[in-house]
C-alpha cells in the first residue's frame, strides 16, 4: 500500500499579509473560479471582475457581473474578512449589497460566530429567490512539503441552491419544480445519445439550463424551457462582445445552412450582450414527448456550437 502524506493546516497570512492582498488573489479568473466551483455558479458567465470598488463612502472588496439567460446583467459582491466575523463586517456587507442591487452576496471569512452564521441563514429564509447570501470559509492546507493550496467552504447558502433534487414537492411553485424535474430528466438523458455537448451541471428549478463551450470564455450555451409560450429553445449567449456577435452575423448563411431550425439573430438592443437563437413550439408538460424535446435540443445545439466554432 502506498504511504499517505500528512496534510496540516497553513495559517492565512503566511500567504496572504493582509486581505487586500487576499482580494488582489482572488480577483484573479483563474481563483476566482474556484470559488465559483465551489458555490456552484456557472464562472463562464461571469465577467467585470472588479476591485474595491466605491459605494460612496466604503468600497466593496470585489463586484463583478454574471450573465443571465433572462437577458439580465447581475451582481456579485464579496466581501473578505481574514478573521473571525464581526457586526461591522456584516453592516458593511448589507450596504453594498443594497448599494449595488446584487443577486448574490459573498461573505468569505477565516471563521465565524454562531451569532453572524444563524443571521446568513435568516436571510435566506426571508429573501426573494433572486437573492442568495453564502458564508464562505477559507483556509489553506499542505500535504507534505506541497505547496498550499485554498481551501473554500460553504458554511450558508440558500436552501434551495446546491440541494435542490432533495427539496420537497411543497418547497417549490408547480412551475419551478416541473422546471426541475425536466432539467434532471434532460441530464439523466443526454449520456444516453451520441451527444458532443458537456451536459454536466447540476439541474436547479428554473426555466434555463446553462452548459459551458469548451475553451470558449465569450459564449456559453443555454437552453430554455418556456411554460408561458409553450417553447423549448436553444442559444448561444455572448457576453459583452458586440464585435463578435456582428462577425457572427455575417456569416448568417453558414447558419443557415448547417443549423436544422430557423435561427433568429438578437443583439438585445441597450443590453451588452447578444443572442443567436432557435426556438420550437412543443406542449412543455406532455412527458410522452420529452424525449423527442430532448433530442431537438441536442441536436440543435450541436449544430449552433459547431458552426460557431468553426467561425
Amino acid at each position: 500500500m502506498k504511504k499517505l502524506g500528512e496534510k496540516r493546516s497553513v495559517c492565512l497570512n503566511e500567504i496572504w499579509k493582509t486581505e487586500p492582498k487576499f482580494t488582489e488573489w482572488l480577483s484573479d479568473e483563474n481563483h476566482f473560479k474556484i470559488l465559483a466551483e465551489t458555490i456552484g455558479f456557472d464562472f463562464e458567465s461571469v465577467q467585470n471582475i472588479q476591485t474595491e470598488k466605491s459605494t460612496g463612502q466604503f468600497y466593496v472588496d470585489i463586484v463583478a457581473d454574471i450573465a443571465s439567460s433572462e437577458e439580465k446583467i447581475l451582481k456579485i459582491i464579496i466581501e473578505n474578512q481574514l478573521k473571525r466575523t464581526d457586526h461591522d463586517h456584516l453592516g458593511k456587507l448589507l450596504t453594498y449589497a443594497s448599494a449595488f442591487d446584487a443577486c448574490i452576496i459573498i461573505w468569505i471569512v477565516k471563521e465565524t460566530t454562531e451569532g453572524h452564521q444563524n443571521a446568513i441563514n435568516w436571510f435566506n429564509k426571508h429573501m426573494p429567490d433572486s437573492i442568495s447570501f453564502f458564508l464562505v470559509k477559507v483556509g489553506l492546507c499542505q500535504v507534505d512539503n506541497s505547496r498550499p493550496a485554498v481551501e473554500f467552504t460553504v458554511l450558508e447558502e440558500p436552501n434551495n441552491w446546491s440541494k435542490t433534487m432533495t427539496i420537497s414537492d411543497s418547497e417549490l411553485s408547480k412551475v419551478n419544480l416541473k422546471h426541475l424535474k425536466f432539467w434532471q430528466n434532460f441530464k439523466d438523458y443526454a449520456p444516453q445519445t451520441n451527444t458532443t455537448l458537456n451536459i454536466n451541471r447540476r439541474p436547479r428549478a428554473q426555466h434555463w439550463f446553462d452548459i459551458t463551450i469548451p475553451r470558449d470564455k465569450k459564449s456559453h450555451l443555454a437552453f430554455i424551457r418556456d411554460s408561458q409560450k409553450n417553447e423549448i429553445r436553444v442559444h448561444i449567449y455572448i457576453k459583452n462582445d458586440q464585435e463578435l456577435y456582428r462577425h457572427l452575423e455575417k456569416n448568417k448563411n453558414q447558419f443557415r445552412e448547417k443549423v436544422e431550425s430557423e435561427v433568429d439573430w438578437l443583439p438585445l438592443e441597450n443590453r451588452i450582450a447578444s443572442k443567436i437563437e432557435c426556438k420550437k413550439i412543443v406542449d412543455v408538460d406532455n412527458i410522452s414527448k420529452q424525449r423527442e424535446h430532448f433530442d431537438w435540443l441536442l441536436k440543435v445545439g450541436e449544430q449552433l456550437v459547431d458552426v460557431y466554432r468553426d467561425l
